[in-house]
């Protein structure tokens, strides 16, 4: 792209820009980067140009554009921060200083370990100014669009960098369009074989539907015309990438290419309502489909009326009802046109971002309160990463959870105090259990006593980082005598989860192994750490045994050619019957990958509806079977698991 159509293009959007300034800095960065070349042996200052040219999609503000086009300055040339900063201002000197911080980080070789701590990074820097971020995703975006370029070994290397810590900022920040194109350059550099596969299919399947999407248009067209709405109907095609993960996960793999999935474009938030209203009149709903994140937007502010229908001809179709300002934003993300904002009224603005981010001091906060980085990564995992439900208090105030939130998650989001004196609580009139999971549109009124009574034990029924943090707090005003007995009690717990075996029993010289790791005097600072919430029980347990000692038994180690060895577990599942359950704990293992050899149940008795079921599972490591039982200890009626 030429620069004077990046000048053309901001224009559009933003009436008061100073095109002076633009053309200062892209002639400064064509002087600062004379004579170098990329690696198809392009001028280097066409990567600038280009990476401005992919923010001007995002409607960034004048500062970020001059940025964009001096990213690489401080660290491929002899100008430094006073250089830039004297001649365009302090913000953009701090915003290419952010991008230069991020480009020189350096993170351990241990995948999981640089994944978490490139991720902190970016959240700190972004708790700055996110328009550091979104520089930095667009430089990225760029390099992926040239990796090929690159020698093999360069190319593989950047595109696992990619997947393992861009695209899920970009997945944070709700940048759809660039979350999806990076997906794909990624799938296509990584597994080329696959790629063409899918891409093959997908084109097959697009020649297929093609009459059903006239159809749909068609039909959807004329019915919202005829109630006089102006509507934008827009096909919503998936990535490439994102059908591969549908197709490989799925058993019935002919219905991920049949799913048609559309965007409809209305003036106001009202029309949303009564556009759902009409596509229920025009196709059968699944209900248990239909999500509404305008009442309750996702963490990275996402906002729409989702509904799924049984469509023409029976092809199941989505629909995603939202305003243009929604579309806007979740196609580019949650800061795209709000530096519109800011060349009227700059503290306007400020405070909109603000208030936009608040879940980035949340990131923060877990992972400043969490001292071990796999406690950082589950965490983040569930309270950002994971789908919302919204539940109500009795006066009608919304809360938001994650999935998987219980009765105690809901009382601490609402207040610490409430939290710390839950005993239990009604849910639309009903008594239950403050262990009790919730789903969206239930109405919770918390039950609490005179004085606080938290329970350490609550640290395995909440899910929410916030809950567990405000409990541990809490406890460490307790006495260290507490938390031992506590700590005990769960690594007990846990072992005879995996080795049906008591602390007790374990040598002294395994015990040393995880003082020496978790940097405990003893083993009772370390079991008051782990009644603390510092250090988790499966951490310890993968301290101190190996795979093979947990997972192995006699004869029970297979060897497939040209596969690794697969560990026969078996386990044992107590349950409270009920509708489904034995569909949900399939559906649990499958999910990571873990087949299921053999099972057999023992139904239960007829009064105490409580039955057992055994498993034989093919493991592939520790964590594997960690995670399983994790999950399964999650599905509602679940009583107890256990190795055999």
């Amino acid at each position: 792209m030429k620069f004077s159509q990046i000048i053309k293009k901001a224009g559009s959007y933003l009436p008061s820009l100073d095109e002076r300034k633009l053309i200062h800095a892209y002639d400064f960065a064509k002087k600062a980067h004379a004579g170098q070349k990329r690696e198809n042996g392009e001028p280097f200052v066409s990567h600038p140009v280009s990476v401005a040219e992919i923010l001007t999609h995002f409607y960034v503000d004048e500062e970020t554009l001059i940025a964009a086009l001096l990213h690489d300055i401080l660290e491929d040339t002899k100008f430094t921060y006073k250089d830039i900063e004297k001649r365009f201002g302090k913000n953009v000197a701090l915003l290419v200083d952010g991008v230069t911080k991020l480009s020189k980080a350096q993170y351990p070789y241990d995948k999981a370990a640089r994944k978490i701590e490139s991720l902190k990074k970016f959240f700190r820097l972004g708790e700055k100014d996110l328009r550091v971020i979104l520089i930095k995703l667009a430089d990225r975006l760029h390099n992926m669009l040239t990796v090929k370029n690159l020698p093999a070994k360069r190319r593989i290397r950047f595109a696992n960098e990619t997947r393992d810590i861009y695209i899920p900022i970009a997945n944070l920040l709700g940048i759809w369009s660039l979350k999806n194109e990076l997906e794909d350059l990624c799938f296509e550099c990584l597994y080329p074989v696959q790629y063409n596969k899918i891409k093959n299919k997908y084109q097959a399947y697009r020649e297929e539907v093609k009459e059903v999407e006239r159809k749909t248009f068609e039909i959807v067209g004329n019915a919202l015309e005829k109630n006089n709405f102006h509507a934008n109907i827009i096909e919503q095609k998936n990535s490439l990438f994102s059908n591969y993960q549908k197709f490989t996960d799925n058993e019935n793999k002919s219905e991920i290419f049949r799913t048609l999935s559309f965007d409809i474009i209305v003036p106001k938030v009202k029309d949303c309502y009564t556009v759902l209203g009409i596509l229920h009149s025009l196709f059968r709903p699944r209900f248990h489909k239909m999500k509404d994140y305008i009442v309750v937007p996702k963490a990275n502010n996402y906002r729409g009326l989702h509904t799924a229908v049984f469509g023409v001809n029976g092809v199941p179709t989505g629909f995603q009802i939202m305003t243009p300002q929604m579309h806007r934003i979740n196609e580019f993300g949650m800061l795209s046109n709000i530096y519109k904002v800011s060349v009227k009224n700059p503290r306007k603005a400020s405070r909109i971002i603000k208030e936009k981010t608040k879940w980035l001091q949340k990131v923060l906060e877990i992972g400043n309160e969490l001292p071990s980085d796999q406690n950082f990564l589950d965490n983040l995992k569930m309270d950002v990463f994971k789908n919302s439900i919204f539940t109500f208090t009795p006066k009608g105030k919304i809360i938001g959870l994650p999935e998987g939130a219980t009765v105690l998650d809901f009382a601490y989001a609402v207040n610490p105090d409430i939290g710390h004196k839950a005993i239990k609580a009604e849910i639309d009139g009903v008594s239950v259990p403050v262990e009790t999971q919730l789903k969206t549109g239930d109405t919770i009124n918390i039950i609490t006593a005179k004085t606080p009574c938290p329970h350490l034990e609550w640290l395995k029924v909440v899910k929410t980082a916030d809950a567990k943090q405000k409990i541990k707090t809490f406890y460490k005003k307790e006495s260290s005598d507490k938390c031992y007995k506590f700590g005990k009690k769960l690594l007990e717990n846990e072992l005879m989860h995996y080795q049906e075996t008591r602390l007790s029993k374990i040598p002294e010289t395994k015990i040393r192994y995880a003082l020496d790791k978790f940097k405990a005097n003893d083993l009772k600072k370390l079991l008051i750490l782990i009644g603390r919430g510092e250090i988790l029980p499966r951490e310890v347990i993968n301290t101190i045994f190996s795979e093979e000692e947990v997972l192995s038994d006699k004869n029970s180690l297979q060897r497939k050619k040209s596969a690794r060895a697969l560990y026969s577990v078996k386990i044992m599942v107590n349950f409270k019957d009920r509708m489904g359950l034995f569909r949900d704990i399939a559906a649990t293992v499958s999910r990571f990958n873990v087949n299921i050899a053999k099972v057999s149940v023992q139904a239960p008795a007829h009064k105490s509806k409580i039955g057992s079921m055994e498993m034989i599972l093919e493991i592939k490591e520790l964590n594997q079977l960690m995670d399983v039982f994790t999950a399964l200890g999650q599905i509602n009626n679940i009583i107890d698991v256990h190795k055999k």
